[in-house]
C-alpha cells in the first residue's frame, strides 16, 4: 500500500511540476476568398459553387472545428489587415481603403467627379507618433512576441505604405518576415516569371520579395510561401516557444493565374478558362492549409495547435471572370469593394481541440476585429495595455458555445472612399447590421437600402420606405458611432459641404412631416444602373443617353446596323444621369446621343438648373471619354392635349424652348454637335405632334421613327 502511495505522489508531482504550453496559433489568411469559393457550404443550401470548387482540407477542418455562416470583414483588404492587428473598426482607424503609396489617397478617388474625399491614413500602421496620416497603435503580433510566443509572418502583409517601417511586418511585431512588403498585389503566382509582375509590364512595386531561390522554376506562389512556413516553423519548434503563424497568402488576388498542379481538372469539366484557372488557384489554397495540417499532425502539434481560417473581403466579382458580374458570391449579393453582403460576409472556421466541438456550426455573427481580442484569449493573455481602444469583441464564448449576446450588438463599415469598379453596394458607403436588420448609407446621393437578411440573404428588397422606424432607428445608431469614433466623410465637390450623417438626412424628412424617401431615384434607376454596370463592354457602341422617352426607344431595331446600346432610365433627371456617367463611358463609346432635362422642368427645376447640369454631364462625358463624339439633342415638346397624366411636364412650353435656346449655345462654346428635335416634333402652336404621341409626353411608333429620320445622318459608324 505504502508503494503504491509512493508511486502515485511521485506522478503527482511529476504532472504538477510539467510547464503547461500556451497554445500555438494559426491564422490562415487567404485574400479576395468568397463565401462561396470553397466546397464546404456556408448557406443553409449547397450550391453550384460549392460543387464547382475542390476544397476537402477546408471541408476536413470543418469537420473538425466550428463553421462561422456570418462572419464579416471589411470590403477591401488594409482595412481588414489593420483591424485584425489593431482591433479597432475601420471608421475609428481611419485606413479606410487600400494602402500604397506614402501620403497619398488612391487615383480614383483624386479624380472622382462629384466628391472630394478625406485624407484618410493611407500611410497604414505606426507603432509610435512619427508617421504622419497613420494609425498608432499597439498590434496583436507586439502583444503576442512580449508574452512569450515566436511570430511569424508568411505572405502579403499590405500594413503600412512604401517607405513606412510597418511595410516590413518585422516593425509591427513580428520576428519574421517571409515575403511581406507594402504592396497589396504581386506580380505573378509563377516561379518561371520570378514572381513579377515584369511580364505583364507592372511596375516593381508589385514583385514578391525574398523568394529568389524559387526563380525560374515551376513553383507556385502558394506552394513557396506553403514550404518557407513549415521551415519557420521547423525554427520555431527549436526555440521551444509557442508559435504565432500568420499564414497570409496572396492567392486568389488577382492576376488570375493557373496553378498547374491543379488546373486540367478544370478545363475537362468545361470551365471558362478564366475560371478553370480561378478554381485552380482556390485548390492550391487549400493544398497549403492541408499541408500545415499534415505538418502539425506529423510533429505531433496537433492537440496543442489552434487553426483559424478567415479571408480578408468578399470574392471578386466586378469583373466577369468568365461569367456575368456581381453574380460569384450567390446567393449573396456583388462582391470585393461591396457593402453588400457578398463584399463583406467571409468563410471562417476554427479548430481547437479539446475546446471547440467538431463538426458544429454557429449563426452568431462576429466582424475581424474581434480576432485581436479572441486571439489573445486563446493564448491566455489577459495583462496587456494598448495605445488605442480595443472595438473588437472576443468571440471564445461562441467557441465555447457558452452564449453570446452577437444579435444585440451594432456591427459597423464605414467606407468613405472610392474603389474604382461600379456595382451594386460598390461606393462611398457607411453601414451597420444589428439583428437581422442591415442599413447601408450611400455618400454621393445620400439614399438608403434596408434588407432583413434573415428573409432576404440576397439584398433584393429594399424596405426602406416601408419599415421608416426601422429605418430611423439604425441611421440614428449608425450616425452616433460614427461621430462618436470622429470618423472621416467626404465633402461634395461643388459645394465643398461635407456629406451629411445618415440621422441627419433623415431628420430633414421627419422634421417637414414627409415620410422619410430614402432613395434620391426609383428602383426602376438603381436596377437599371445595376444592369448598365453589369454589362461587358463592346466595340464602337453608339450609346442613346435620356429619360423614358429614350429608355422606350428600340434602338437596335431602329439602327441594325450600328451598334446601338440603350442607356435610358425611365423618370431619370441631369443629376441622375452624372451619377451613372461611369457606366455610359466604361466601354469609350463612339457615339453618345444625349437628351435630358424634361424630368427635371417638371419637378420644379430652373432653367439655369437644367443648363448647368447639362453642361456638367457634357465636360464629364468629353473628360472621361476624349474619343467619343457627342450629339446633344434638345428637349421634345409636350402636348397639354393628349392624355391626363403628367400635366408637371405639359405646362413647361417656354422653359423647354429656353433651355433648348441656351443648350444651342452650349454646344457652340463646346464644340459638339447639336441636334433640334424640337422643331420637327412641334405643331404651330409649339406643342408635340399627335402622331408622335399616345399621352402628351412620350413617344409612339411613328415619334420614334421621325426621331430616326432626323438622327440617321449622324448615327452611321464611320
Amino acid at each position: 500500500m505504502k508503494k503504491i502511495v509512493f508511486v502515485y505522489l511521485c506522478l503527482c508531482l511529476f504532472y504538477c511540476n510539467e510547464e503547461i504550453k500556451p497554445p500555438n496559433i494559426i491564422l490562415f489568411f487567404v485574400d479576395d476568398l468568397g463565401w462561396q469559393d470553397t466546397s464546404v457550404p456556408f448557406w443553409e443550401k449547397t450550391t453550384h459553387f460549392n460543387q464547382r470548387y475542390y476544397t476537402p482540407n477546408m471541408e476536413l477542418l470543418a469537420k473538425e472545428g466550428m463553421k462561422f455562416t456570418q462572419a464579416y470583414a471589411t470590403s477591401v483588404c488594409s482595412p481588414t489587415r489593420v483591424s485584425l492587428m489593431t482591433g479597432m473598426n475601420a471608421a475609428r482607424h481611419r485606413v479606410t481603403n487600400w494602402t500604397l503609396e506614402r501620403d497619398s489617397i488612391q487615383p480614383m478617388e483624386s479624380n472622382h467627379p462629384d466628391l472630394d474625399f478625406p485624407l484618410w491614413n493611407v500611410n497604414g500602421i505606426t507603432l509610435d507618433s512619427s508617421i504622419k496620416n497613420a494609425v498608432h497603435a499597439t498590434t496583436l503580433p507586439s502583444i503576442l512576441n512580449k508574452n512569450g510566443y515566436r511570430t511569424i509572418h508568411v505572405g502579403k502583409a499590405h500594413f503600412g505604405a512604401v517607405g513606412t517601417p510597418a511595410a516590413n511586418p518585422i516593425n509591427i511585431g513580428f520576428d519574421v518576415n517571409i515575403a511581406g512588403h507594402a504592396a497589396g498585389g504581386l506580380g505573378s503566382y509563377h516561379g518561371e516569371r520570378n514572381f513579377s509582375a515584369k511580364w505583364r509590364g507592372g511596375a516593381s512595386t508589385w514583385d514578391v520579395p525574398g523568394l529568389e531561390k524559387y526563380h525560374g522554376s515551376r513553383t507556385n506562389l502558394t506552394e513557396a510561401l506553403t514550404i518557407e512556413a513549415m521551415d519557420a516553423l521547423d525554427n520555431a519548434l527549436e526555440s521551444n516557444r509557442p508559435f504565432f503563424l500568420y499564414m497570409s497568402h496572396y492567392t486568389v488576388h488577382a492576376p488570375i493565374e493557373a496553378d498547374d498542379r491543379f488546373l486540367q481538372k478544370y478545363l475537362d469539366a468545361g470551365l471558362h478558362p478564366t475560371e478553370a484557372k480561378y478554381a485552380s488557384m482556390v485548390e492550391g489554397m487549400d493544398q497549403s492549409l492541408g499541408d500545415l495540417m499534415n505538418y502539425l499532425a506529423v510533429n505531433d502539434l496537433e492537440k496543442n495547435t489552434i487553426i483559424l481560417f478567415m479571408s480578408d473581403n468578399g470574392g471578386l466579382s466586378a469583373v466577369e471572370r468568365g461569367g456575368e458580374k456581381h453574380t460569384h458570391n450567390w446567393p449573396l449579393s456583388s462582391g470585393k469593394g461591396s457593402a453588400r453582403e457578398g463584399g463583406i460576409r467571409e468563410p471562417m472556421i476554427v479548430k481547437w481541440p479539446s475546446v471547440v466541438a467538431a463538426g458544429s456550426t454557429s449563426n452568431d455573427y462576429l466582424i475581424i476585429e474581434d480576432f485581436f481580442p479572441s486571439i489573445l484569449a486563446m493564448a491566455e493573455i489577459t495583462n496587456f495595455k494598448t495605445t488605442q481602444p480595443i472595438d473588437g469583441k472576443s468571440f471564445v464564448p461562441m467557441l465555447k458555445q457558452k452564449g453570446t449576446t452577437a444579435t444585440d450588438r451594432h456591427l459597423i463599415w464605414h467606407y468613405p472612399n472610392e474603389w474604382g469598379p461600379s456595382g451594386p453596394g460598390i461606393g462611398a458607403t457607411s453601414t451597420i447590421r444589428k439583428g437581422d436588420w442591415k442599413l447601408i448609407y450611400y455618400h454621393l446621393d445620400q439614399r438608403f437600402e434596408l434588407f432583413n437578411l434573415k428573409t432576404d440573404i440576397g439584398e433584393t428588397q429594399n424596405l426602406a420606405n416601408d419599415q421608416p422606424e426601422e429605418l430611423k432607428k439604425l441611421a440614428k445608431a449608425l450616425t452616433d458611432y460614427l461621430i462618436d469614433v470622429d470618423a472621416q466623410m467626404p465633402s461634395d465637390k461643388n459645394s465643398d459641404i461635407q456629406i451629411p450623417f445618415p440621422a441627419d438626412v433623415i431628420s430633414n424628412h421627419i422634421d417637414t412631416n414627409e415620410k422619410p424617401q430614402q432613395r434620391k431615384y426609383s428602383d426602376h434607376y438603381y436596377n437599371r444602373k445595376s444592369v448598365f454596370a453589369s454589362v461587358p463592354d463592346t466595340k464602337n457602341e453608339i450609346i442613346f443617353l435620356g429619360n423614358s422617352i429614350t429608355e422606350g426607344g428600340d434602338w437596335k431595331g431602329l439602327f441594325p446596323d450600328i451598334n446601338a446600346v440603350n442607356r435610358g432610365i425611365s423618370g431619370d433627371v441631369t443629376d441622375g444621369i452624372l451619377n451613372r456617367l461611369d457606366e455610359v463611358t466604361s466601354s469609350q463609346p463612339k457615339k453618345i446621343f444625349l437628351m435630358i432635362g424634361t424630368n427635371d422642368l417638371a419637378r420644379g427645376r430652373s432653367v439655369q438648373y437644367v443648363s448647368d447640369h447639362c453642361r456638367k454631364i457634357i465636360e464629364n462625358i468629353l473628360r472621361k471619354s476624349p474619343n467619343t463624339e457627342l450629339y446633344i439633342q434638345s428637349v421634345l415638346p409636350t402636348n397639354p392635349n393628349i392624355g391626363g397624366k403628367f400635366p408637371g411636364h405639359k405646362s413647361k412650353k417656354n422653359e423647354i424652348l429656353a433651355v433648348n435656346k441656351k443648350l444651342k449655345a452650349m454646344s457652340i462654346e463646346l464644340k459638339i454637335k447639336y441636334i433640334d428635335l424640337h422643331g420637327p416634333f412641334s405643331n404651330s402652336k409649339g406643342f408635340l405632334k399627335s402622331k408622335y404621341t399616345h399621352d402628351g409626353l412620350h413617344l409612339s411608333d411613328a415619334g420614334y421613327g421621325k426621331w430616326k429620320s432626323v438622327i440617321q445622318k449622324y448615327s452611321n459608324n464611320k
